[in-house]
């Protein structure tokens, strides 16, 4: 939260104000040069919700695990170009925060190691809910 609250705001603020000072230059390679550090702030305010949606996504805590994973396959599809097939068996179990992290974190894992390693353009997650009895 701090991360996407401060940081990203705080770089967010820097990119406006860099677009304002573009506006005014005159000299076309100031003005060239000034383009460039806007894209770069861009691209690193990107980078950083990203990683402060992997470092743990809103929906987590507030729609559990199953919501979490569909939304950062989303995101990492569209990174990766890998289609993630997730498929629910049984009914979401209520679990503690540091389960849902940490089983997060382990499909997270799982994936970029898909990424990393697999020559593939599919792949697929099955979840078995089951009471604990």
């Amino acid at each position: 939260m701090e991360l996407h609250e401060g940081v990203g705001q705080s770089l967010y603020s820097l990119f406006t104000g860099m677009q304002l000072i573009e506006k005014t230059i005159e000299q076309p390679a100031m003005k060239s040069y000034a383009g460039d550090m806007n894209q770069l702030l861009e691209k690193t305010i990107r980078e950083i919700r990203l990683l402060a949606v992997e470092l743990h996504p809103p929906t987590l805590t507030t729609l559990g695990l199953m919501s979490a994973m569909k939304s950062y396959i989303k995101l990492y599809t569209s990174t990766y170009g890998i289609e993630v097939e997730i498929e629910n068996l049984g009914i979401e179990s209520q679990i503690s925060d540091r389960d849902n992290i940490t089983l997060f974190r382990v499909c997270q894992e799982a994936l970029m190691n898909i990424a990393r390693y697999a020559d593939t353009t599919k792949a697929s997650m099955i979840f078995i809910w089951e009471k604990a009895g």
